[in-house]
């Protein structure tokens, strides 16, 4: 997936590919979370049900039990929803998304100031499909899908019906959609059930999206966890009550802090654990001396130990408040394919911020999962570049560093961009040596060279060093 984007928020303009790992750094205020919350606002943007089960409806309801029939009608509902109604389907959803998320009763906020009109361009990352979404006097007009990569993926498109050898009243077949011969979907079905087959259908839609263009889809589940998860966890009583009360107004929090406590509060999910999420859980536990638990029984739920002493969250150090989302995620519920973080060194000692960077790298690079990080940290970026170090050594050098065997990070999996005061936004290389040089690092070289300038000057007063400390 790739972003560009034009005045929209503090960003004049930038030019963004994700990897499995992408990193904003920049100064304070400069758009790093804005466009952390504008890749959350898209990938978690509803569709508008009532038109999309038309859709499908038109196209399947007359061809229930019949295979042929029904395998085309599903080819058929798709390429319409693809390229002829995806932005009436799916920008509502999206201009509300955006109001929710940042807080604005007026999509004009969200321009640049000085500029008529901001605009994202969503592509794969050979750029050859494209949605444009336009915010232009208040109002987002979207494009439906385009270019030729688009085209040459939907001539491609094949869906197959495939029925059981042995029939089940409740399922009889199984629907694969594949594009030029590669299985995006594949799920059973009752194919004479219109309820089933609509569903199931619904279902494919993200997933042909995403194959589009390579890693985006709308309607998917995206894991945020937001700054200032200590103190949102400290006040989460009220906050839950609040966002339950019948007259709860969206203007009181906005929508990334509520999916964030609606996620805490849904845990412990249901379902099988990932072995490679348990790691990396055991590695954050490990490296802070702590062990988070979940305990429906116990009061406040969510639990901290350390040291023989087992408390509340509620009543835990800062730093735990702030890990423990990520690590309750790990250990119970079901992380999403896409992870955004906001600054994971908040509240953190430096040994910890750099467990915290090793977590996020391997939920990247071992677990699988899309991760995005904005971060103010140069211990955070530090364990980036040493990870990416790392991978060149055996799991014995591994071991004998402290660090796992599976740990480590490929320079291709890697993006880092730096946001500027002037709105501009820069790829920062990364290569094989590790990331190329950011602001971080020449703000970290610039307090160390005034601390040596107050020291010269005490000097120069006859000052002996011991006595200027």
């Amino acid at each position: 997936m790739r972003l560009r984007v034009r005045d929209f928020g503090f960003v004049r303009e930038a030019d963004i590919a994700l990897r499995r790992l992408t990193v904003f750094v920049g100064p304070n205020g400069v758009g790093k979370s804005y466009m952390a919350y504008l890749i959350w606002s898209l990938y978690t943007a509803e569709p508008d049900w009532r038109k999309l089960t038309e859709t499908i409806k038109e196209h399947v309801e007359g061809r229930l039990g019949d295979v042929e029939g029904l395998r085309g009608g599903i080819k058929s509902a798709l390429i319409r929803i693809i390229r002829d109604e995806f932005a009436e389907i799916f920008s509502g959803g999206l201009r509300q998304k955006l109001l929710e998320v940042y807080l604005v009763d007026d999509l004009r906020r969200l321009v640049r100031i000085g500029a008529d009109s901001a605009e994202v361009l969503v592509t794969s990352d050979d750029g050859g499909s494209a949605i444009r979404i336009t915010l232009r006097e208040g109002e987002l007009v979207m494009s439906n899908p385009m270019g030729n990569s688009l085209e040459k993926a939907l001539s491609g498109l094949e869906v197959k019906v495939r029925e059981f050898t042995e029939r089940s009243e409740i399922k009889n077949a199984v629907i694969s959609i594949l594009i030029n011969g590669e299985e995006v979907y594949e799920a059973p079905v009752n194919v004479g059930d219109l309820r089933d087959v609509m569903v199931n259908v619904i279902d494919s839609v993200p997933s042909l999206i995403y194959a589009l263009f390579d890693g985006y889809a709308p309607y998917v589940m995206a894991a945020i966890f937001p700054d200032s998860r200590a103190g949102i966890l400290r006040a989460r009583g009220p906050l839950v009550y609040l966002l339950l009360r019948e007259r709860y107004m969206p203007s009181m929090i906005n929508d990334v802090d509520a999916s964030f406590l609606a996620y805490v509060e849904g845990l412990p999910r249901m379902g099988e654990r990932d072995a490679r999420l348990l790691d990396i859980a055991g590695l954050v536990e490990e490296g802070v001396g702590a062990r988070f638990a979940v305990d429906p029984s116990a009061p406040g739920r969510l639990l901290v130990e350390r040291g023989g002493f087992k408390s509340a969250l509620v009543g835990a150090p800062s730093g735990f408040r702030e890990l423990a989302p990520l690590v309750y995620a790990l250990k119970y519920g079901l992380l999403s394919d896409i992870v955004i973080v906001e600054e994971p060194e908040t509240h953190l000692h430096p040994r910890a911020q750099s467990v915290a960077a090793r977590a996020l790298a391997a939920l990247a690079s071992y677990a699988g999962r899309t991760v995005i990080v904005t971060t103010h940290s140069i211990h955070v970026i530090d364990e980036f570049n040493g990870l990416i170090r790392l991978r060149e050594l055996s799991a014995e050098e591994k071991g004998r560093l402290g660090y796992r065997e599976w740990e480590g990070l490929k320079p291709d999996d890697v993006a880092i961009y730096a946001f500027t005061s002037d709105g501009h936004v820069r790829g920062v290389e990364v290569t094989d040596e590790g990331m190329d040089e950011t602001e971080l690092d020449r703000a970290v070289i610039e307090l160390g060279n005034r601390h040596a300038l107050i020291e010269g000057a005490l000097r120069g007063r006859g000052v002996p060093r011991e006595m200027s400390k």
